[in-house]
């Protein structure tokens, strides 16, 4: 019998703090989340971190980015007046060596792009090949086949193909827009945004 009445009074002090529990979880997650009321009308949690990946375009459209450095990039380009154009470099990093095949970080990159231009029908983009004038006029057919699968994989993902054309240019007209490079490397392809 003493046994019993032990199980009977461990069983009633478990039963007492997993009602306690139920009752203090709540008020434990709002301790947690402090709500405030910012500009007199719109409350926000204030305790809650921004996800600097997360862009609001013009047309009011939000999407969350998956790279984090070309979501603030992106970010910067969007708070700039309204006819700047954007000139996203597409570096020799984001193509297998010596191929017009995209590697993931380059697929994620165009993927990107595509959410971008898909968001806002506004929004086209120009594939670039950038030429030196003093050597040989023409682009590299390397480089133009990347260019190919640039478009095609825009094109796959939706975007559409009025918004999306590819050109041969000098690299002096660069200098006409808002240049977005990737660090550290350089390439002769450019994506040029604009609205």
């Amino acid at each position: 019998m003493t046994v019993q009445r032990r199980l009977d009074f461990k069983a009633r002090i478990a039963t007492a703090i997993a009602i306690v529990l139920l009752l203090a979880s709540p008020l434990l997650a709002l301790h947690n989340c402090v709500v405030s009321v910012q500009n007199g009308s719109h409350p926000v949690a204030s305790g809650h971190v921004v996800d600097d990946r997360l862009v609001v375009l013009k047309n009011g459209t939000t999407m969350l980015l998956q790279n984090q450095p070309l979501a603030v990039k992106v970010s910067e380009w969007l708070q700039l007046e309204t006819n700047t154009k954007a000139a996203f470099e597409v570096s020799d990093g984001n193509f297998t060596a010596g191929s017009p095949s995209l590697t993931r970080q380059g697929r994620t990159h165009v993927t990107q792009v595509a959410q971008i231009l898909t968001a806002d029908p506004r929004l086209s983009a120009k594939i670039m090949v950038l030429t030196d004038n003093s050597k040989k006029n023409s682009p590299r057919q390397l480089d133009q086949s990347r260019v190919s699968k640039i478009r095609s994989e825009l094109l796959a993902q939706h975007v559409a193909a009025s918004n999306v054309t590819t050109a041969v240019q000098p690299a002096a007209d660069l200098a006409a827009y808002h240049v977005i490079n990737q660090a550290g490397e350089q390439s002769h392809l450019f994506i040029v945004v604009s609205r």
